[in-house]
């Protein structure tokens, strides 16, 4: 769904840099509106596929780079560390 469904409960019962919390962020629309009217996202997927979608949504909307907590590995060098595994793995 679009972000900007979101973005009005957000602007109506929260304030700039407050916290919204969502359990399954499914494809990352809560995430979208919590970045474009400037609050602070924690939410839970446990899908690695709607991870990814909400990851590269986020990068997109941002223009920043998310990286692997521990390690330091960008999102997209491990997009590519899979993409070469999988095709090694095809042969």
């Amino acid at each position: 769904k679009p972000a900007e469904l979101m973005q009005r409960p957000i602007l109506n019962h929260t304030k700039r840099g407050e916290l919204i919390y969502d359990p399954f962020l499914g494809s990352g629309t809560t995430l979208a509106a919590a970045e474009v009217t400037e609050r602070v996202c924690c939410g839970i997927e446990l899908d690695p596929k709607y991870v990814d979608v909400v990851v590269s949504r986020w990068q997109a909307l941002s223009g920043e780079q998310a990286h692997l907590d521990g390690d330091g590995r960008s999102f997209d060098e491990i997009a590519e560390e899979r993409y070469r595994e999988s095709q090694g793995n095809a042969a």
